[in-house]
C-alpha cells in the first residue's frame, strides 16, 4: 500500500482529512469525467514536498516502467488509510470534489 500520491497540484489546505482516492482508467484532463473510475482508499493527506528526481529513481520498477519523471509535482504524505474492502465504483475528476457513498461501501480491509 502506497504511502504517497503524486500530483502537479496541491490540495487546497493540509492536512486535509477523509479524502477518498479514486483511480481511474482514462486520461482526465479539464473538465473530463471518468464514469467507471474506482475509490481505492480514504486517507488523511498530512504533508507534503516537491517531487524529485531522487523520488522517482528509488521507486520500484513496477511503478515507475510506464511513467516518467516531470519536474513541478509533489508527492502528498498519506496517513490514516483506510483501504476500501468491495469494489466502490464512481466518477472520477480532477481536483478535490464530492462523492457519495451508503453505509454498504463502509467496511475496510484490516
Amino acid at each position: 500500500m502506497k504511502k504517497v500520491e503524486i500530483r502537479s497540484w496541491l490540495p487546497p489546505q493540509i492536512p486535509l482529512v477523509n479524502v477518498i482516492l479514486v483511480e481511474n482508467y482514462n486520461f482526465i484532463k479539464g473538465n473530463d469525467v471518468d464514469p467507471f473510475g474506482k475509490a481505492l482508499a480514504i486517507v488523511d493527506i498530512v504533508g507534503y514536498k516537491k517531487w524529485t528526481l531522487d523520488d522517482f529513481e528509488c521507486q520500484n520498477y513496477e511503478t515507475k516502467q510506464s511513467k516518467r519523471w516531470k519536474d513541478n509535482y509533489f508527492m502528498w504524505e498519506l496517513d490514516n488509510i483506510r483501504e476500501f474492502k468491495n469494489e466502490v465504483i464512481c466518477e472520477a475528476k480532477t481536483g478535490i470534489y464530492t462523492i457519495s457513498l451508503d453505509d454498504k461501501h463502509m467496511d475496510f480491509k484490516v
